[in-house]
């Protein structure tokens, strides 16, 4: 019989995705020009335009919460098909 497998991140990772992830829902909604004239943000305002990149990072955003969350609660057990 197999061991299940399940994902665990460390404390740091899950703590960084959950700032990270934080700042790019919270810049997204308040349209924060600093966050949007910097690094991978700028490249992503001059590809698709500032609303679309504003849409983009606020789904990020919110999905590198989620997944935070989820890891604090503990290990996802992954199903062995």
């Amino acid at each position: 019989m197999r061991p299940d497998i399940s994902i665990a991140l460390s404390s740091t990772v899950i703590l960084l995705l959950f700032v990270v992830g934080g700042v790019g829902a919270v810049a997204s909604v308040y349209n924060w020009d600093w966050f949007f004239r910097a690094g991978g943000a700028a490249w992503l305002v001059r590809r698709v335009g500032r609303d679309r990149a504003r849409v983009i990072c606020g789904a990020l955003g919110v999905a590198m919460v989620v997944i935070a969350l989820v890891q604090m609660t503990g290990p996802v057990p992954v199903p062995r098909g």
